[in-house]
């Protein structure tokens, strides 16, 4: 994630309408009935945090960082989704200290960000706010006439890159797919490519050839 708050939010899980990027907004109410659980009292002394997702392909990430952002953040934890939200991961945000905010990158299923909106509701009250390509932000200027198309991960790799290269820039993500972005020192990204990743490759050929599996 890009040092700062260098991003706006829109106001659902993926995908994400077009419009008016410059605010943020309240997304989609989902019914539930259960209320926010109210953080022990130790909890109001510890500094305030930032909860930040990405739920990608295949796993869902999270760290904290300070608020207001001081570009330090907590080892990353990834669970595998498998299209919903995993049962651990509510063990595990039974320990954390309740953010002031959650922002979300998605590229996952939206079943599964739909579920972590709703965990995010119930758990703290918080209303998480997903992350959406810009066209312009910050001196970045992407290829692509239609932000949307263009991968939020991706977007915000190629944010980060532009803040701390001041060189021309060839941004690998090698995951469930492997994505390849360029990007000028002056901010213009020139474009990229997605593949398959290197475990969706194997699973295609050994589905579509006899190679026995190794």
């Amino acid at each position: 994630w890009p040092a700062g708050n260098a991003f706006t939010a829109s106001p659902g899980p993926h995908p994400l309408p077009h419009g008016n990027l410059s605010r943020l907004e309240p997304g989609p109410r989902f019914a539930h009935d259960a209320r926010p659980i109210t953080p022990p009292l130790n909890s109001m002394q510890e500094p305030a945090m930032e909860l930040l997702i990405d739920i990608g392909n295949t796993s869902l990430k999270w760290t904290l960082r300070a608020s207001p952002p001081s570009g330090d953040l907590e080892p990353m934890r990834s669970l595998r989704h498998h299209g919903g939200l995993p049962i651990d991961l509510h063990a595990v945000w039974e320990e954390m200290p309740m953010p002031v905010a959650a922002r979300v990158s998605s590229v996952g299923a939206p079943t599964v960000a739909r579920a972590l909106a709703s965990a995010c509701r119930a758990r703290w009250g918080l209303e998480p706010h997903f992350v959406q390509p810009r066209a312009i932000c910050r001196g970045l200027t992407i290829a692509y006439a239609e932000p949307g198309r263009l991968g939020v991960d991706r977007w915000l790799a190629l944010l980060a890159a532009h803040q701390i290269c001041d060189r021309p820039a060839l941004i690998l993500d090698a995951g469930t797919a492997i994505t390849y972005d360029l990007l000028l020192p002056d901010g213009h990204h020139l474009g990229g490519l997605i593949l398959p990743g290197v475990e969706t490759m194997r699973q295609a050929i050994l589905a579509n050839t006899q190679i026995p599996p190794v």
